[in-house]
């Protein structure tokens, strides 16, 4: 058999977070305040999606127990996908600059496919910004997960 598919899902329905499609949520009434609230949940979920996640944990094993290519994806490939990469490049001692540097790579995709669709919708510019920012990756969400593993694993 030259491939195997695994359907794992790395949100935690136990957290309450078991979905990223915010954007169902925002309405032409809604402000730019609540377009940044209505997404807490993706800034919440790199601070908890490192621990106790039964997909991470099952694709580090398999990542181990084969010697073969894997496959891994996402929704829209940033925010699950990009921790788990950041994860992987960080077990293989990747320098921190090309860490960060492959995460927000992300963010051309996000150019590439979100924007085209911002421009033709018929919300406020200062919405279509706002939904740009939350829907796309940032240092600082990436450096939350490091850090909160470093907190519970090195009690820093």
């Amino acid at each position: 058999q030259r491939f195997q598919h695994y359907n794992w899902s790395a949100l935690k329905p136990e957290t309450g977070i078991d979905d990223f499609y915010f954007p169902r949520l925002i309405t032409k009434k809604s402000t730019k305040e609540e377009v940044y609230n209505s997404a807490w949940f993706i800034r919440k979920g790199y601070k908890i999606m490192p621990f106790d996640n039964l997909a991470y944990k099952q694709l580090f094993q398999l990542n181990k127990r084969k010697k073969m290519e894997i496959l891994f994806h996402c929704g829209s490939g940033k925010d699950r996908t990009g921790l788990f990469a950041a994860l992987l490049l960080k077990l293989f001692d990747c320098d921190e600059k090309t860490i960060y540097a492959d995460y927000l790579y992300s963010n051309k995709s996000v150019e590439k496919d979100l924007m085209p669709r911002l421009v033709q919708s018929d919300f406020t510019d200062e919405i279509k910004e706002m939904l740009l920012y939350v829907c796309s990756v940032h240092e600082e969400l990436l450096k939350s997960s490091f850090d909160e593993i470093l907190k519970r694993y090195f009690f820093i």
